[in-house]
C-alpha cells in the first residue's frame, strides 16, 4: 500500500487477514444443536403443530379397523425309513414353514381372494383391477410365522368385521385349494414319468433274462436244483465213488480178517466168531444150548445116558453146520470184495468222464456267469426304482414335502383393534417432534442468510469485533423525531447494550493496529441496507463522548445517508474539497448532540472524476491523523460501487457491516475476498441487528454477551 500518510502498519497480503485466538466452534454439539432449534424454533413450532393436529385429527376421525387371525399348522413329512417303512422323526424344517409362508404371501392367492371377495356383476374385470384388488388385499392381511415354532398367523384388517374374518378365512381356502392342485399335478406328472420309466427297465430285465436262458438251452447248460446238470452229475459221482471206496475198504478189511485166522490155524469153529449173519447167530445158539444139556445130562446121567448119546449126536450135527455156514460167509466175503472192487472202477470211469464233459463247458460257463451278471444287475436296477418309485408316489399323494392343518378359523371380530387415540396422538407428536427438527435443520442448512456471530466466522472467515443488539421501534420513539436513530439512542442510552457494543467497537478497531493504533476507518457493507452509515454515525459519537476527537466523512456519494440521519443540506461538502474548491474546516460541521465533527456530501448526480484514489484524499487523511483521534470513512457498500476499494485501500483498517437475517453470506464472502484483493486491512464484521432476547442467536464469540452483561447489571 501507498505510504505517503505515514501509516507504519503491516498489511497482509491478498488472501490473508488476520485472526484472533477464539476456539473454534465448527463442530456440531449439543449446544449448537440446540441454538438451531431456538433461532428456527417457528418454523419446528410450525411443523410440530401441524403433525400433532393432524394426528390429533386423525385419532378423533379416523374409522374402526377390526383384525381377525386364522391359525395354522405347517409340519414338514418324515422321510420313511428304508428297513422298517415307518416315519422317522423328523428336525424342524424352517426352510419349509418359511416356503409356506411365502406362497401364503404370494400375489396370487391374494387376486384369487380379490376375486372371491368381489360382487357378482365384477366377475369380469380387467387384468389392472384384478391385479389392484389384490395388491388391496394382500397389504389387508399380514402372514407371520411365530418364532421357533410350525404355527403361521394369518391377520386380515378391515373396516368391516365380516370381511375381515372372509379375507382371512379364503386366504386359507385358496391356499389348501393350491397346495391340492399342485398335489395332483405333481402327483400325475410323477407316476407319468415313473411308470415309463419302470416299463423300460421291465423291459431290459426281460430281455437280459431271456439272452441267460436262450444261452443255457444253445450250450445245455441245463439247471437242476439251482446248478448246471454237469456240476450235479459231477457231485454225484464223486459222492457214488467215495460210497463204493468205502465199501470195498470195509469188504476187503472182513475178507482179510477172516483170512489172518485161517492163516494162523483157526478152525471153522473159531472163524466162525468173526463171521457176522443170521444164520450163524441161530447156529451159534442152537450149539451153546447144546453143550449146556449136554453137560447137565452127563452129570445127571452119566457119559452113555441115551440122552447123552443124543445131545452128543445134535452137537455134532450143529458144528457140522456152522463149519459149512463159516465157509460160505467167507466165500461171499471174496466175492462181496469183488464186486465191490469192480463197481468202484466203473464208478471212477463214470466220475472221469463227467469231469471231461465238465471241463468242456468251462468256456460256454464263463459266458454264461457274464449274462446271470448283466440280467442280476438289471433287475436290481429295476428293483430299487420300483422302491423309490413307490416312496415318491406316497410322498406326492401325501403331500407337497409337509402337511398343513387349520389349527384354528378366523372368527368374526366384535371389538375395534384401532390404537387408543392418546397413543396416536402421543405418536404424531413425537413424529412432529422429529419433524420440526429436522425442517429446523434444513431451513438452516438451506438458508443463505447470517444467523449468528459463529455463522460469519464459521462461513465468511473473518473475525467478529461485535456484535450489535436490535433496536426495538419502541425504544426509539422515546427519543426527540430528530434523534430518532441508532446515532441518536447511544447518546440518549449511554448504558444500554447498543451504547456498549459500540464502545466495544471503537476499543477493537483502536486496539487492532500490529503496530501503531488504527486512526483511520473505512466502514462499509457487502450491500445496501445493513445499517453502516449508522454503525459509522455511531462509532464517532461515542468515540466523542468518550473524550476523544472524532470525525466521520461521508463517502457514499450516492445516498448520503449522514445527511439523512442528522437532518442537514449542506450547500459543500467532501467532493469540493477534493476538486481544491473549499477547505476541509469549512465544510466541517459539529454535532451538537457528541461534540463529533461531520463532513457531509452533497447532492451532484454522477461524479466521474476518480476522487478518493487522488493525492487530494490522500493529503487529506494526512491532515485529519493529526487533528482527530480517530477518523471513520462512512463508505457505500463494495458490490455497489467500485469508490469503496479506494477507500479501503487508503485506510488504516475496514469494519465490514452485516445484518443479522439480511446479509447473504456469499454476498459478505465476495465483499471480503474483493478487499483482500486490494490489500485492505479488514479488521473484521459489526454483526447488527442481533435480538438479544432471541434464544439460540447469541454466542459466547461475541465480544459482548449481552443476556449475561444485563442479568448482572453491566447495561440496561
Amino acid at each position: 500500500m501507498d505510504g505517503s500518510v505515514g501509516r507504519a502498519v503491516t498489511v497482509p497480503s491478498p488472501g490473508e487477514y488476520p485472526r484472533t485466538d477464539y476456539p473454534s466452534h465448527d463442530a456440531f454439539g449439543f449446544q449448537q444443536m440446540v441454538g438451531l432449534l431456538l433461532r428456527r424454533r417457528a418454523i419446528a413450532a410450525s411443523v410440530f403443530g401441524v403433525i400433532t393436529l393432524l394426528g390429533a385429527l386423525y385419532a378423533v376421525f379416523r374409522p374402526p379397523v377390526y383384525e381377525t387371525m386364522a391359525v395354522l399348522m405347517m409340519r414338514p413329512n418324515a422321510p420313511p425309513d428304508t428297513q422298517t417303512q415307518q416315519a422317522r422323526p423328523v428336525e424342524p424344517d424352517n426352510g419349509y414353514v418359511q416356503s409356506q409362508v411365502e406362497i401364503l404371501r404370494s400375489p396370487a392367492l391374494a387376486r384369487q381372494v380379490a376375486d372371491r371377495l368381489a360382487p357378482a356383476g365384477e366377475a369380469e374385470r380387467s387384468d389392472a383391477r384384478r391385479a389392484a384388488a389384490g395388491r388391496a388385499v394382500a397389504d389387508a392381511i399380514d402372514v407371520s410365522r411365530r418364532d421357533g415354532t410350525y404355527i403361521v398367523e394369518v391377520a386380515a384388517r378391515a373396516r368391516d368385521p365380516e370381511l375381515a374374518a372372509r379375507m382371512a378365512n379364503d386366504l386359507v381356502t385358496v391356499y389348501f385349494a393350491s397346495r391340492e392342485q399342485a398335489r395332483l399335478e405333481n402327483a400325475t406328472q410323477t407316476s407319468t414319468w415313473l411308470s415309463d420309466r419302470l416299463t423300460e427297465l421291465r423291459e431290459q430285465v426281460r430281455v437280459r433274462e431271456a439272452e441267460v436262458e436262450a444261452y443255457r438251452a444253445q450250450h445245455g447248460l441245463l439247471m437242476i436244483d439251482g446248478s448246471i446238470a454237469s456240476e450235479q452229475r459231477l457231485r454225484d459221482a464223486e459222492q457214488s465213488v467215495v460210497a463204493a471206496r468205502a465199501e470195498l475198504a470195509e469188504r476187503n478189511a472182513r475178507q482179510r480178517q477172516v483170512a489172518e485166522m485161517v492163516r494162523r490155524g483157526g478152525t471153522a469153529q473159531t472163524t466162525a466168531g468173526a463171521l457176522s449173519s443170521e444164520t450163524m447167530a441161530q447156529l451159534r445158539a442152537r450149539q451153546a444150548d447144546v453143550a449146556r444139556r449136554l453137560a447137565e445130562y452127563s452129570e445127571r446121567y452119566g457119559d452113555r445116558h441115551p440122552q447123552v448119546l443124543a445131545a452128543q449126536a445134535e452137537q455134532r450135527d450143529i458144528n457140522q453146520q456152522i463149519e459149512a455156514e463159516a465157509n460160505r460167509v467167507a466165500q461171499n466175503l471174496d466175492d462181496e470184495a469183488q464186486i465191490a472192487s469192480a463197481r468202484v472202477a466203473a464208478l471212477q470211469g463214470h466220475l472221469s468222464a463227467v469231469r471231461g464233459e465238465l471241463a468242456g463247458n468251462n468256456a460256454e460257463q464263463v459266458r454264461l456267469r457274464e449274462l446271470e451278471r448283466n440280467a442280476q444287475a438289471a433287475r436290481a436296477v429295476y428293483e430299487n426304482f420300483l422302491l423309490r418309485y413307490h416312496e415318491v408316489s406316497d410322498g406326492a399323494m401325501a403331500g407337497l414335502g409337509g402337511d398343513a392343518q387349520v389349527v384354528a378359523a378366523a372368527a368374526t371380530p366384535t371389538e375395534p383393534v384401532s390404537r387408543s387415540p392418546l397413543l396416536i396422538i402421543l405418536l404424531a407428536a413425537a413424529l412432529g417432534l422429529v419433524g420440526g427438527a429436522l425442517a429446523a435443520f434444513l431451513a438452516e442448512q438451506f438458508s443463505t442468510t447470517l444467523q449468528t456471530a459463529d455463522d460469519v466466522e464459521r462461513k465468511v472467515g473473518v473475525d467478529i469485533l461485535t456484535s450489535i443488539p436490535h433496536l426495538k421501534a419502541g425504544a426509539l420513539e422515546e427519543l426527540p423525531l430528530a434523534e430518532r436513530h441508532p446515532a441518536g439512542f447511544v447518546v440518549a442510552k449511554p448504558m444500554s447494550a447498543f451504547a456498549e457494543a459500540m464502545r466495544v467497537l471503537r476499543a477493537r478497531i483502536v486496539y487492532s493496529g500490529m503496530v501503531d493504533n488504527v486512526r483511520v476507518v473505512a466502514v462499509t457493507s457487502a450491500m445496501a441496507g445493513d445499517g453502516k452509515s449508522s454503525i459509522a454515525l455511531s462509532l464517532a459519537r461515542v468515540t466523542a463522548l468518550s473524550g476523544r476527537k472524532a470525525i466521520v466523512l461521508d463517502c457514499d456519494l450516492r445516498r448520503r445517508s449522514l445527511n439523512h440521519l442528522l437532518g442537514i443540506e449542506p450547500r459543500r461538502g467532501i467532493t469540493q474539497v477534493l476538486r481544491g474548491s473549499a477547505k476541509w474546516r469549512d465544510v466541517t460541521g459539529r454535532d451538537e448532540q457528541s461534540g463529533a465533527d461531520v463532513m457531509p456530501a452533497i447532492e451532484e448526480g454522477f461524479v466521474s472524476e476518480d476522487l478518493f484514489n487522488s493525492d487530494a484524499m490522500r493529503q487529506l487523511m494526512q491532515e485529519l491523523k493529526q487533528q482527530y483521534d480517530l477518523v471513520v470513512l462512512d463508505c457505500a457498500p463494495v458490490l455497489t460501487l467500485a469508490d469503496v476499494r479506494d477507500l479501503a485501500a487508503l485506510a488504516d483498517g475496514v469494519v465490514l457491516v452485516a445484518r443479522r437475517n439480511k446479509t447473504e453470506t456469499m454476498a459478505l464472502q465476495t465483499a471480503a475476498s474483493e478487499l483482500r484483493a486490494v490489500n485492505a486491512n479488514i479488521l473484521g464484521v459489526a454483526f447488527n441487528d442481533v435480538d438479544m432476547r432471541a434464544p439460540g442467536r447469541m454466542s459466547y464469540t461475541d465480544p459482548i454477551y449481552f443476556t449475561h452483561a444485563e442479568k448482572h447489571r453491566y447495561i440496561t
